[in-house]
């Protein structure tokens, strides 16, 4: 009898360690080891937004602006240019007044532009015309004429006492020449290159007659 019940207990007792040994088993295949949390990727900053580009009115407006600007420097140099001081003050005045009055009308402009951009297309056109270097060339075309009629003045004289035949050619040089003279003070920033190029043209011809007077009176 206790025989029994000692073999009994042993066997229970090999029962739950083998049901205790199965169940560690178990639970050590069921449950695979965790994988390991990748961190959050921290948030982007968001980039800065790009300025607005101004309208397109207020585009062409600065373009006027612009441009003018530099035309007004350009303007505002010939009016204190040295060659000026070549010629005479007469002249000088004249050319003086014509860039102020170029001046004056670039202002015009741009206060018509400000105050009305659609006419911005309109006066960027208008101010493409206007040409600080024409005032280069007709200063030196208004010198070069002085000169030249002061050299006719001082041959005259002579033409007519020893060179008569030479007359006509002398009186052509000067006539060119007072109109060259003329034509060149009426000269503005906007005058076409082709009516600037004629006076050159005649300033030329009539140094030619006069070399001819000259080399005559020379012979």
């Amino acid at each position: 009898m206790h025989l029994s019940r000692r073999i009994a207990a042993a066997t229970t007792a090999a029962a739950l360690s083998l049901t205790a040994v199965t169940t560690a088993s178990a639970a050590t295949h069921a449950a695979p080891p965790a994988h390991a949390v990748k961190p959050t990727k921290g948030v982007k900053p968001a980039k800065p937004s790009k300025p607005s580009k101004p309208p397109k009115a207020d585009r062409a407006v600065a373009k006027v602006v612009a441009t003018a600007r530099v035309l007004d420097r350009g303007l505002a140099a010939v009016a204190t240019s040295r060659r000026l001081r070549g010629i005479e003050a007469a002249s000088a005045e004249t050319i003086t007044a014509n860039v102020a009055a170029d001046r004056a009308a670039i202002k015009a402009v741009v206060a018509a532009v400000t105050a009305d951009p659609s006419q911005a297309a309109a006066a960027y056109t208008a101010l493409q015309t206007y040409r600080t270097s024409t005032y280069t060339v007709a200063i030196g075309q208004v010198r070069t004429a002085e000169v030249l009629l002061g050299e006719a003045a001082t041959v005259a004289d002579r033409v007519t006492t020893d060179a008569p035949d030479q007359q006509p050619a002398l009186d052509q040089a000067i006539a060119l020449l007072d109109g060259a003279h003329a034509r060149a003070l009426t000269v503005t920033a906007t005058t076409p290159r082709a009516d600037v190029a004629a006076i050159s043209m005649d300033i030329e011809a009539a140094e030619v007659l006069l070399e001819g007077a000259n080399a005559a009176l020379a012979g």
